[in-house]
C-alpha cells in the first residue's frame, strides 16, 4: 500500500507515506559486533521488545543506540513530537558533520532512522506545506544509497529503501530499485557469490512488492520467480517466507479459503521468527481480503489480531500459551498498524456491518496510546468516532463526547481549517433537540434552553455568511430549518419550514457540487413531507410526496427516493383506511412494491389483503435494521448497550412506527400468531443482542463466533420464535406469557399458553390515559400506602388486566410471566384487580423484559452449570448502619441457611463482587440510590452502580440475586422497551434470577418481614428445587393480610425477573 490517508470529518486528507514496500527482514553478513547485528535484526523485524532488551548492553553514547530508542518511542508509543526533537539532538551531536563515506553499519542505520523520523514529523506536525516543498532528506539519502550500493550490503540497502519510501512515490521507488539491480554485478563464482546473491534477492523482493502495489502484475510475477529461485538456493528461512507471501498474493486461487489458510500459516511462521513486521503485513493482507468479500466477523478477527500484535501478548489460534510458538509479549509497530488501518477505516465507516470494528479500534487507540503526540491522527480518529456515533448510530452522548475531543485535538494541530471544522460540528451537535439542561428533571428551563440554542445557531449562521464559509452556513441554516419544522409540529401550526426553508435553499445555491445540491434539496422537501405526515395531515403529505417523486430525475440520493415511495405508500394506506376508497389501496400496493423491488429482498408475500401487504413490506424494512444492528455485534458493556439503544431510537423514532403498523394490521386480519411474533421482535432486542454477544465473549470456544445456543437465542428472538415454551425444563406449572404492546394510542394484550395459539385483545384504555395516571401519581407523591385509597387509584387501570379474567387467556393458579411495555413497566400490574381480587392472589407472577431474556436465564443454569447445586450463599445487610431491619434479617437468614454473612463495615463492595463469582445465591438488604444511568447499591466503603455491574462477569454460577433496597427494580425504559437499571445489569452480567423492589420500601414493616417469609422457604424446602414465584406470592400475601401492611405499598413493590425455579 503506497499511501495511507487519515480520514477526518470532511474530506481533508493528511497523506502519510509508508515504508511497506521494502519491509522484509533479510539475510545479512553479521557485523563484527554481534550485539549490534542482533539489534539490527530487531529493527528490520519491528521487534521492539527484543530491541529494548539489547539496548542497555550497547554503548549508550553511540548514535545508533540513542536513535534506536527514539525510533522505538515513535513506533510503539506514537510519541512523534518528542522523537523528532530527540533525534535532531542526536544527529547534530554525532552525525551531521561526518562524511557519508566514513559511515559504518551503525551509522547507516542511525541515519536512516533519523531521516524516517524527521520526514514523518515534517508531514504530520508541520501542516500542509510539505505537499509543495521538496524534502531536505532527498539528497543525503541519495548519497547514502550510492555508498550502500558500493558496499553491496543487502540489509543496509533494504533499510535505506524503507527510509526512502517515506520520500518517493511508488513509481520512483520502482525506478530506484531497478537502477540498483542494473548496477549490481552479475552472479559470479567467487567467495562473495552468496553475499551478492543475497543482495540481488533482496532487491527482487522489494521490487516485486512495489510492482504489486502498482498492479503491474506480470512484472511482479517475474520478480517473484527470480526471488524464489535465489532464496531457495540461499536457504534463508526468513527470505523464503517473504517470497512465499508474495507468491500467495500473485497466485489465482479457485477457493479463496485456501489463500487465507496459506497466509495464516505464513503469519504463524513470521510470529515464530519474531518478525513482527511480517506478521502484521500478513494479518492486514488477510483483513483486506475479508473486507473486500464483506466478511465482517472474519475481518474483525484479523484486524484485532494484528492490533493485539502491536500492544499485547501474542496468542496463537486464540489460545494463551507459554510455548515457544507464542513468542509471548512481542510488541510490533503500532505506527505501522494505524497507518494500515486508517486507510481501511473509511470503508468500515461506510458499511454498517463493519461499524463495530471502526468503533472498537477507534476507541482503543485512545486507551492504549495516551501519550501519542500526533495531533493530526488524534483529530482524525476523534472526528471519525463522533461521526460514527452521531450520523450512523444516533448516539448523541458519545457524539458530543468525541466531538469535544476533536475540538481539543484540532487545536493541537494548529490547522485553522481543522479547528473551524471541529468547532462548527460541535456547535451543530449541541443544537440537537434531544440535548437538555442537566438537573432539569421536569423541564422547567427547557423553553429557555431551546431559545438559547436557536439564538446561538442564528449567530453562527450570520458569522459563517459574513466570512463566506458557505458549507458551514448551510449546515447552520439546515439545522435551523429542522428546528422550525419541529416547532411548527409541536405548536400545531401550518407546516412549511419557513422562513428557514427559503434561507437554507438560498445558501444551498452557493455550493459548487450540483449533484450534492440536488440531493440536499430533495432531503429538505422530504423533511417537510415527513413532518406533515407526522402531524396526521396525510392527504397533504401524499400530495407533496407525489411532487417530490415526479421531480426526481434519478440523479439524487436513491435512499431518499426509496423513502419517498415508502412514505407515500404508507400515506395511501392511511387514506384507504379513512375513506375505504379502493384506488388508494391499489396505489399503496404499487408504491410499496416499488420499494421492495428497489431496496429490499426479492420475494412475494403470501397474503393479499391490504394489512397483509403492509406486514410484508415492513418485515423487509425491519430486516434491514437488524442487519445494521449486527454491524456493531462486537461492542460490549454498558457503552455498547447504550449505542444499540441509540441506533434503535434513530431507526424507529420517526413518523413510521413499523411495529405499530404490524400490531394494527395483525389485529385487523385476526392473525394473532403473527402479532405475537412481532411482539417478540419488538421488545428489548438491543438488550437481547447484547446478551448474546456477552454470552459469546465469556463462554464460546471460538472467541469470534457465537455458540450455537447463543446464536439460537438471538436468531429466534429476531424471528419471533420461542412462543411454544418447549425450552422450559421442569417448569412444574401451567405457564402463560402475557405481553402488552402499543400501536399509537391503542394498547393490545397478547396471551399465549404452551401448545395453544396466542390470543389478542384490544384494551378499553388508551396509552395516554395510563401515562397521565402515572404522571399524576408521581406528582401527588402517592405511595399507595393507604389501602382504601390505593384500591381506588389502582382500579382506574383495571382494564389493563381485564382479559386475564377469561380462562382462555389465564386460569387461576397459572404462573404468569408478565412482559409490560412503556409506562406499564413502572406499574405493579400484579396489584391490579382480576375477578374481584388482586392478580397476585389469583396467580403467581414473574416479570421479564422479553421472552428471549427469560429463555437466556433458564439456559444459563440448565446448559452451562454442570454442578448447579454447588456455590455458596452470601448475604449482605445494613452496610451503612442505617437499615437495622436489613441487618437483623441477614443475621437470622445467615444462621438458618449456613451462609456467609456480611453486615455493617464488613459489607464492602469488593466482598460483594467476590461473592458474585463464587455464590449461587446473593442477597443484599440496604440502600439503593438513584443515578442518571440507573441506580447504585450503597456499601460500607463505596457504591456499586449499573455501569460497574455491566463490566462484571458473574456467569460461573449464574446466581439468584436478591436486592431489597429502595427502587432497585425500577428500570429506565427507552424506545423499544429497552431496559436500563440494576435488574438488566445483573442479568447482563450473568444472573439467572433477580428479585428487586419497584419503589423505596419500609425497612422494618416491609423489608425485614418479607425477607423472612420468603427465605424461610429456602430452609423449609424439601425438594430439589424451590419455585421462587410461588414463594414470593406467599410472602407478599402474608404481608397483605396483616393490618399494618395490607396496603400495596408494603407488599406490591417486590418483583421477580428471570428463572423462577431455584435449585437448592
Amino acid at each position: 500500500m503506497s499511501t495511507i490517508v487519515l480520514n477526518t470529518g470532511t474530506d481533508r486528507r493528511c497523506a502519510i507515506s509508508l515504508s511497506m514496500v521494502c519491509g522484509a527482514q533479510l539475510s545479512m553478513a553479521p557485523p563484527e559486533d554481534t550485539l549490534i547485528g542482533t539489534a539490527i535484526t530487531c529493527l528490520h523485524r519491528d521487534d521492539f521488545v527484543g530491541l529494548c532488551e539489547l539496548l542497555p548492553s550497547l554503548n549508550q553514547e553511540q548514535a545508533f543506540s540513542r536513535l534506536a530508542l527514539v525510533f522505538k518511542q515513535c513506533h510503539v508509543d506514537l510519541m512523534l513530537k518528542e522523537a523528532v526533537q530527540a533525534s535532531k539532538e542526536v544527529w547534530d551531536a554525532s552525525l551531521r558533520k561526518r562524511p557519508i563515506k566514513t559511515y559504518g553499519v551503525e551509522d547507516v542505520y542511525a541515519s536512516c532512522m533519523y531521516y524516517m523520523i524527521q520526514e514523518l514529523g515534517r508531514k504530520l506536525l508541520e501542516g500542509d506545506a510539505w505537499e509543495t516543498e521538496e524534502s531536505p532528506a532527498k539528497l543525503p539519502l541519495q548519497q547514502l544509497r550510492q555508498h550502500v550500493i558500493e558496499r553491496r550490503r543487502a540489509d543496509e540497502l533494504m533499510f535505506l529503501f524503507r527510509a526512502e519510501r517515506s520520500l518517493y512515490s511508488l513509481e520512483e521507488m520502482v525506478s530506484n530499485l531497478t537502477e540498483a539491480l542494473s548496477t549490481s554485478p552479475a552472479r559470479s563464482r567467487s567467495s562473495e557469490d552468496k553475499e551478492l546473491q543475497n543482495f540481488r534477492t533482496s532487491l527482487h523482493i522489494a521490487l516485486a512488492r512495489a510492482l504489486c502495489e502498482l498492479d503491474r502484475i506480470e512484472e511482479f510475477r517475474v520478480h517473484v520467480e527470480l526471488a524464489r529461485a535465489s532464496s531457495t538456493a540461499l536457504g534463508d528461512h526468513n527470505q523464503c517466507m517473504w517470497v512465499r507471501y508474495l507468491a500467495v498474493l500473485c497466485k489465482e486461487y479457485g477457493d479463496p479459503s485456501e489463500k487465507i489458510e496459506e497466509l495464516e500459516h505464513i503469519a504463524l511462521q513470521f510470529s515464530r521468527m519474531k518478525d513482527r513486521r511480517g506478521f502484521l503485513t500478513c494479518k492486514m493482507a488477510i483483513a483486506r481480503h475479508h473486507q473486500k468479500q464483506q466478511q465482517s466477523v472474519e475481518y474483525h478477527s484479523a484486524v484485532i489480531s494484528a492490533f493485539h500484535g502491536t500492544i499485547n501478548v501474542l496468542t496463537v489460534s486464540g489460545q494463551q500459551s507459554s510455548s515457544a510458538d507464542t513468542n509471548s509479549y512481542q510488541i510490533g509497530s503500532a505506527l505501522l498498524f494505524w497507518q494500515y488501518y486508517m486507510g481501511m477505516m473509511p470503508h468500515d465507516m461506510r458499511h454498517f456491518q463493519f461499524l463495530g470494528t471502526a468503533l472498537e479500534l477507534g476507541t482503543k487507540f485512545f486507551e492504549v496510546h495516551p501519550r501519542c503526540s500526533i495531533p493530526e491522527m488524534r483529530f482524525a480518529l476523534s472526528s471519525d468516532l463522533s461521526a460514527l456515533y452521531g450520523q450512523n448510530l444516533g448516539d448523541t452522548t458519545n457524539e458530543i463526547k468525541w466531538a469535544a475531543k476533536a475540538v481539543t485535538h484540532a487545536k493541537e494541530t494548529g490547522d485553522h481549517e481543522a479547528i473551524l471544522e471541529a468547532e462548527t460540528r460541535f456547535r451543530i451537535i449541541l443544537s440537537k433537540r434531544n440535548i437538555r439542561p442537566g438537573g432539569d428533571r421536569y423541564g422547567f428551563y427547557l423553553t429557555g434552553w431551546r431559545e438559547t440554542q436557536k439564538r446561538d445557531l442564528e449567530i453562527e449562521y450570520q458569522e459563517a455568511g459574513q466570512k463566506e464559509r458557505w458549507e458551514d452556513q448551510f449546515a447552520f441554516a439546515n439545522k435551523l430549518f429542522m428546528l422550525q419544522l419541529s416547532e411548527q409540529l409541536q405548536e400545531g401550526t401550518l407546516i412549511t419550514g419557513e422562513p428557514w426553508l427559503s434561507r437554507t435553499k438560498h445558501v444551498l445555491e452557493r455550493l459548487p457540487d450540483n449533484d450534492l445540491r440536488s440531493a440536499r434539496d430533495m432531503a429538505m422537501d422530504m423533511s417537510i413531507a415527513g413532518t406533515i405526515f407526522e402531524s396526521r395531515d396525510v392527504e397533504r403529505a401524499a400530495g407533496m410526496l407525489e411532487q417530490i417523486i415526479q421531480n426526481d430525475d434519478n440523479t439524487r440520493d436513491p435512499s431518499l427516493r426509496q423513502k419517498a415511495y415508502f412514505l407515500l405508500g404508507r400515506a395511501r394506506l392511511e387514506m384507504y383506511r379513512e375513506t375505504k376508497n379502493q384506488c388508494h389501496l391499489d396505489e399503496s400496493r404499487r408504491l410499496l412494491d416499488v420499494v421492495a423491488q428497489e431496496t429490499l429482498r426479492e420475494g412475494q408475500p403470501d397474503m393479499s389483503a391490504c394489512s397483509s401487504r403492509a406486514l410484508y413490506h415492513i418485515q423487509e424494512a425491519e430486516s434491514l435494521w437488524n442487519a445494521e444492528r449486527d454491524g456493531i455485534w462486537n461492542l460490549g458493556g454498558l457503552d455498547g448497550l447504550l449505542t444499540r439503544f441509540s441506533l434503535r431510537e434513530r431507526n424507529e423514532g420517526g413518523p413510521i412506527d413499523v411495529f405499530a403498523i404490524a400490531y394494527d394490521a395483525c389485529f385487523a386480519i385476526g392473525d394473532h400468531t403473527i402479532a405475537w411474533k412481532w411482539a417478540q421482535k419488538a421488545k428489548a432486542r438491543g438488550f437481547i443482542h447484547a446478551l448474546g454477544v456477552h454470552s459469546e465473549r465469556n463462554f464460546a470456544a471460538d472467541r469470534q463466533l457465537l455458540t450455537p445456543e447463543a446464536t439460537t437465542i438471538i436468531s429466534d428472538q429476531l424471528q419471533g420464535k420461542g412462543a411454544d415454551f418447549e425450552w422450559l425444563p421442569e417448569r412444574g406449572d401451567d405457564v402463560v406469557l402475557i405481553d402488552w404492546v402499543t400501536a399509537g394510542e391503542t394498547i393490545y394484550l397478547l396471551g399465549v399458553r404452551p401448545g395453544n395459539p396466542p390470543v389478542m385483545h384490544k384494551l378499553e384504555i388508551g396509552l395516554s390515559t395510563v401515562e397521565e395516571w402515572y404522571s399524576d401519581l408521581v406528582k401527588s407523591n402517592d405511595n399507595l400506602s393507604d389501602a382504601d385509597e390505593a384500591r381506588e387509584t389502582l382500579s382506574e387501570l383495571a382494564a389493563l388486566c381485564k382479559p386475564l379474567e377469561s380462562h382462555e387467556v389465564a386460569r387461576p393458579g397459572d404462573l404468569l410471566v408478565l412482559c409490560p411495555t412503556k409506562v406499564l413497566s413502572k406499574i405493579p400490574l400484579h396489584a391490579l384487580e382480576v375477578d374481584g381480587d388482586v392478580l397476585l392472589a389469583r396467580n403467581p407472577v414473574v416479570y421479564t423484559h422479553a421472552l428471549p431474556v427469560l429463555r437466556e436465564c433458564f439456559w444459563r443454569v440448565d446448559k452451562r452449570n454442570e454442578n448447579p447445586t454447588e456455590g455458596k450463599h452470601a448475604l449482605f445487610g445494613n452496610p451503612r448502619g442505617d437499615s437495622p431491619g436489613g441487618e437483623s434479617s441477614v443475621r437470622r437468614m445467615g444462621a438458618a441457611m449456613h451462609a456467609e454473612t456480611f453486615v455493617r463495615g464488613d459489607a464492602t463492595r469488593a466482598r460483594f463482587l467476590a461473592a458474585c463469582q463464587s455464590s449461587k445465591f446473593i442477597h443484599y438488604h440496604g440502600h439503593v440510590a438513584p443515578l442518571p444511568q440507573g441506580h447504585a447499591m450503597k456499601f460500607a466503603d463505596s457504591a456499586l452502580g449499573v455501569a460497574d455491574i455491566f463490566a462484571t462477569n458473574i456467569r460461573r454460577y449464574s446466581p439468584f440475586v436478591s436486592i431489597v433496597g429502595c427502587g432497585s427494580g425500577s428500570e429506565k425504559v427507552r424506545l423499544g422497551d429497552e431496559p436500563l437499571g440494576l435488574v438488566s445489569a445483573f442479568i447482563y452480567a450473568g444472573a439467572s434470577t433477580v428479585l428487586a423492589t419497584l419503589w423505596p420500601i419500609n425497612d422494618t414493616l416491609s423489608g425485614e418481614p418479607f425477607s423472612r417469609y420468603l427465605f424461610d422457604q429456602f430452609v423449609a424446602g424439601t425438594g430439589p428445587q424451590l419455585n421462587l414465584a410461588r414463594a414470593l406470592q406467599e410472602a407478599a400475601l402474608k404481608l397483605r393480610v396483616q393490618k399494618d401492611t395490607q396496603a400495596p405499598y408494603y407488599w406490591a413493590g417486590y418483583v421477580l425477573h428471570g428463572r423462577w425455579m431455584f435449585k437448592l
